[in-house]
């Protein structure tokens, strides 16, 4: 004997009809299926009012995370840390600002100073690896923020002076020597930069 459906079941079973009823109707009634928004055609400039407002988001946006910078460079609280100074820097450099120049320019570096010296000051006694970017209490961005704090130095790299070029570039291989090293036996890469470590599939 079939029991009744659950109610999550029957949603299921409502929402399927539902779709197949649309299907259904945009054939009988002449439409070749769902209406999808398109691109506006190559060579066609944004609307003025559309740039302005998309302007403004951005600048808003770059605002808020300036605001929300700590005075060690930082960004975020003690969870995630480096996770979030990575995201922030590389967010504040699509913007257009890069290592001291531009207008959140003076962020940019204080946020990369922040992860250099995560590098150049690990501590003597630490048990990774030293190109693995290690804030004490941050316990969440592991090899997560291990990758987006290499790709935001990376990505300043092209465009700082000669001097900082040098520092970053030095700190760069060490930080991409210690992704390789986390790369698992199946190709995969764990949370932690250890050679044993289990993928995340």
């Amino acid at each position: 004997m079939n029991r009744p459906a659950a109610p999550a079941s029957r949603l299921r079973l409502a929402l399927r009809a539902l779709v197949v009823f649309a299907l259904v109707a945009g054939t009988l009634f002449g439409s070749a299926g769902p209406v999808i928004a398109k691109d506006p055609p190559r060579g066609v400039p944004e609307g003025e009012l559309a740039r302005k407002a998309r302007r403004k988001a951005i600048r808003q946006g770059c605002e808020f995370l300036v605001s929300k910078q700590r005075r060690d460079g930082g960004f975020g609280d003690n969870k995630a840390t480096i996770a979030l100074t990575s995201l922030s820097i590389l967010a504040l450099m699509a913007d257009g600002s890069s290592d001291g120049r531009g207008p959140y320019g003076k962020q940019v570096r204080r946020g990369l100073d922040f992860l250099l010296n995560l590098i150049e000051r690990k501590p003597a006694d630490s048990r990774w690896h030293e190109g693995y970017f290690e804030y004490p209490h941050d316990s969440t961005s592991r090899m997560h923020g291990q990758g987006y704090a290499t790709l935001a130095l990376a990505t300043a790299i092209g465009t700082a002076s000669s001097e900082r070029y040098k520092r970053i570039r030095r700190v760069l291989q060490k930080a991409v020597a210690c992704c390789e090293i986390a790369q698992t036996p199946t190709g995969g890469f764990g949370y932690k930069p250890l050679k044993n470590a289990q993928h995340e599939g």
